[in-house]
């Protein structure tokens, strides 16, 4: 009698250990061509690493898009977007997601240049996202009114390194190419080189 009980508790362990435990998968995401859509048509959205080579242009949307945690991104090549959609967030980069679950823990490195241009319109947009790393080997290029280098709301102890400069060619929404909102703090930003307009 033991015996079959003991069989039995087996079995049912067995088949019952796939509904106990949920694990989530990442994805690893990469493309090896120019594109023209966010992530080249890829969801960056959570323990994903990205190797991405080739340039994005978009229009109406940001070229990279990165939301949830533990995401670590490579982009080797230009990000290119232009339009503006208002109460969307619009930029070359987009690291969370004003008014959601915070993004943060995220490694970001863009080999190439970002152009933006539109109203608005940010090089790189951080919303409601904290302690991330993001570096850029290359220059940020704003042209529409009241456009910035790089804007953080609502966002805690990121740091970005740009090793480039930050041009705004049109009137400009911040006095040092970028943004911090009063709602940001312990954020870390170094320019190489420097702010023109």
């Amino acid at each position: 009698m033991k015996k079959t009980i003991l069989k039995y508790s087996s079995l049912l362990a067995l088949i019952s250990s796939p509904f106990l435990s949920i694990q989530v998968f990442a994805d690893d995401i990469s493309w090896l061509a120019d594109c023209t859509s966010t992530n080249c048509g890829n969801t960056i959205n959570g323990g994903d690493t990205v190797t991405g080579l080739g340039n994005i242009t978009t229009n109406l949307e940001p070229a990279l898009v990165i939301r949830g945690d533990g995401n670590q991104v490579i982009q080797t090549g230009n990000l290119v977007t232009s339009g503006t959609i208002f109460g969307i967030d619009v930029g070359g980069i987009v690291i969370g997601e004003f008014g959601s679950l915070e993004s943060k823990l995220n490694q970001i490195t863009v080999n190439g240049n970002i152009s933006v241009s539109g109203v608005n319109t940010n090089g790189l947009y951080i919303p409601h996202s904290d302690r991330n790393q993001i570096t850029i080997n290359g220059d940020i290029t704003v042209s529409g009114v009241n456009g910035s280098g790089f804007v953080l709301e609502n966002s805690d102890g990121n740091t970005i390194q740009l090793n480039g400069v930050v041009n705004i060619l049109d009137r400009q929404g911040s006095s040092f190419g970028g943004q911090i909102f009063s709602d940001s703090n312990n954020n870390t930003v170094n320019i190489t080189d420097d702010f023109y307009n």
